[in-house]
């Protein structure tokens, strides 16, 4: 019996390129199972640019939920004085 890389995995952030990484996934059979072009799997493994329109739900679907939309974009914290 092996060990499943993601199972116990219980943290609130893992992003697409780690997700890949721990189920011995490519770029290109992520993006045949999940329906997301390979161009986007790997700009977002890049950390090039957020995902959009349904994307980020279809990567969420196809990760059991381990990557969610919070994981695909970065953001910046906001300063008390620029909250508007």
């Amino acid at each position: 019996m092996t060990a499943d890389p993601l199972s116990g995995r219980i943290a609130s952030e893992m992003r697409l390129s780690e997700y890949l990484a721990r189920a011995g996934e490519n770029e290109s059979e992520f993006s045949r199972r999940s329906g997301v072009p390979q161009q986007t799997v790997n700009r977002l493994c890049r950390g090039e640019g957020g995902p959009r329109g349904g994307t980020a739900l279809k990567i969420e679907r196809a990760t059991g939920g381990l990557v969610k939309l919070k994981d695909l974009v970065e953001v910046e914290p906001v300063a008390d004085g620029d909250a508007a």
